[in-house]
């Protein structure tokens, strides 16, 4: 697994996510949302750039817990396959990644969430699917 270079000087770091979608045991899909046009093999997984969002889980004070969701935008393709994912209640895994920008081999992982897609709902400007 790469982790961040310690040797050398970074100027900048970022945060990108590494999803992969799994409808059932034998497929799955593989997307990254940081390296623009490029393909990043990870943890033997070639993931594809595609534009989305993505919200960790999160607790209140109170203790209650707000919904991880990812974040497309709205086209008649992202609503047909939103729909299908929700149908089939597929399951997510998303990956943190801290990234250097300056180079698409320099990037450690933060954290990872995973669960299942149980809800999705679309607006004029994006689609939402929650885990």
């Amino acid at each position: 697994m790469p982790d961040i270079s310690t040797t050398e000087e970074v100027n900048s770091l970022s945060i990108g996510h590494f999803l992969t979608l799994l409808p059932s045991e034998t497929i799955s899909y593989a997307y990254q949302n940081f390296f623009i046009g490029q393909n990043i093999s990870y943890s033997s997984v070639v993931y594809n750039f595609i534009p989305f969002g993505f919200s960790g889980i999160s607790v209140n004070t109170d203790g209650s817990a707000a919904d991880a969701s990812l974040v497309w935008p709205n086209n008649e393709l992202s609503r047909q396959w939103a729909d299908d994912v929700v149908k089939g209640a597929w399951y997510a895994n998303v990956k943190v990644l801290l990234l250097n920008p300056d180079d698409i081999n320099d990037f450690g992982l933060l954290t990872e969430y995973s669960g299942r897609v149980d809800v999705g709902a679309w607006d004029e400007t994006k689609v939402v699917l929650t885990l």
